[in-house]
């Protein structure tokens, strides 16, 4: 995805891929990695297509499969637009489930004096809090935001 030259080429690729077949959420997700590194490639309104479609890519998945990943910390529009669809997505009873169980393992987890679960050996590449992924977006390309 990063060669194409025309942002209109791109979508074209993103949507040929997407219709294909089936994809997981995975998969959707290793892709919209690709089209945030690509949109730097990109200006002005060319951009903001590529943006649209990343937002279009991301619109179908439920919130607890649209994980917050380092990736797309790289380009601040893109991870803006990525933090929105998050928060734009559906929840599921499973991600509800999952967020109910997230909530109770961080208050047992505070209350025996652990912030939070692997704090010490944090995993780089896992997915990130909602807060954590806008405090390192806004640290990372904080001159793009002022």
């Amino acid at each position: 995805a990063a060669y194409l030259q025309s942002p209109r080429l791109l979508r074209a690729a993103v949507r040929s891929w997407n219709l294909a077949s089936e994809r997981g959420a995975g998969e959707q997700l290793r892709v919209a990695a690709a089209v945030v590194e690509a949109s730097l490639q990109f200006q002005d309104e060319e951009q903001d297509v590529v943006i649209s479609e990343l937002r279009d890519l991301l619109h179908n998945l439920p919130r607890h499969q649209l994980a917050l990943s380092p990736e797309f910390l790289m380009a601040p529009a893109a991870g803006l637009a990525v933090l929105e669809s998050r928060h734009a997505a559906r929840e599921s009873l499973v991600g509800h489930i999952k967020n109910v169980g997230g909530w109770v393992g961080s208050v047992i987890g505070k209350s025996s004096g652990h912030d939070r679960p692997g704090a010490q050996g944090e995993d780089l590449d896992a997915p990130l809090t909602a807060h954590e992924f806008a405090v390192r977006l806004f640290d990372q390309h904080e001159p793009y935001f002022l």
